[in-house]
């Protein structure tokens, strides 16, 4: 079965199981307006890092199950990330929206909720935890859906981070109008991993929006290639939560010269 389409399966499920928890509603928003996350990867003549905390994920298993996501954020936010990706899928990445809401309480930079997205409740709530971005996943969603879930990100003051693969979901995104556009590295129907695939498809996003390369960066050789290609910024999750020493991990990651 498509990997992807498995996972998103199971996620109808756990959307379910927030609908009856939030019943009554989402908590209240108390959150101070988060920074941009756009404005975060704009501009400069560095690429910006997204460092993700994450504690496993599907293709790769148990990264760091013991890692304290509040402590890892704090270690990105003090050594030179731009912005903080923190993951809210429970079954398949280990993650949880408290960690967001815990991470939002001690970090001032912009926050990415890394979710498979398919309704717009995980969106109020990636906003009410502290969120400044949702991620959108054009191969999980039709037109229809894609269009749906960004409007209601922008009505909710969000900024989205839309991600594709495939040729076919990059002009997706980019007819989309999105400004902040990723291509993963990594097929999710497959997870077959291509460390370059990014720089060979980066053409298909027009040159006005902020282009990210997502999956398989993890040394700053890595991210020196997307950087000389004009990528605007990387997202780096397990190179940094398996590092030895994170802070000297995400310093080295962080700030390298584009071209």
């Amino acid at each position: 079965m498509n990997k992807l389409m498995e996972i998103i399966e199971a996620k109808k499920s756990e959307v379910e199981e927030l609908h009856r928890a939030y019943d009554n509603g989402i908590p209240a928003d108390n959150t101070p307006l988060r920074p941009s996350f756009r404005d975060a990867l704009s501009g400069g003549g560095f690429l910006k890092l997204i460092a993700e905390v994450k504690r496993s994920s599907p293709s790769m298993g148990n990264i760091n199950s013991a890692a304290d996501p509040v402590e890892t954020a704090r270690v990105y936010s003090e050594n030179g990330a731009s912005a903080v990706s923190v993951l809210t899928d429970r079954g398949y990445f280990g993650g949880s929206w408290e960690f967001l809401r815990n991470i939002a309480a001690i970090s001032g930079l912009p926050l990415l909720c890394k979710d498979f997205i398919i309704d717009t409740l995980q969106i109020d709530l990636a906003r009410a935890y502290g969120a400044s971005a949702v991620l959108l996943i054009t191969e999980a969603l039709a037109d229809n859906e894609l269009a749906g879930l960004y409007r209601h990100t922008q009505e909710c003051g969000l900024d989205a981070l839309v991600e594709a693969h495939f040729p076919e979901n990059i002009e997706r995104a980019a007819a989309l109008g999105a400004p902040v556009i990723g291509i993963n590295n990594r097929d999710l129907a497959t997870f077959e991993l291509d460390p370059d695939y990014a720089l060979k498809v980066m053409g298909m996003i027009p040159d006005n929006r902020i282009r990210l390369a997502l999956s398989g960066v993890e040394t700053p050789a890595d991210a020196l290639k997307f950087a000389r290609a004009g990528f605007d910024g990387i997202l780096v999750g397990t190179s940094l939560m398996r590092a030895k020493n994170p802070a000297d991990a995400v310093r080295a990651l962080a700030g390298i010269e584009r071209k």
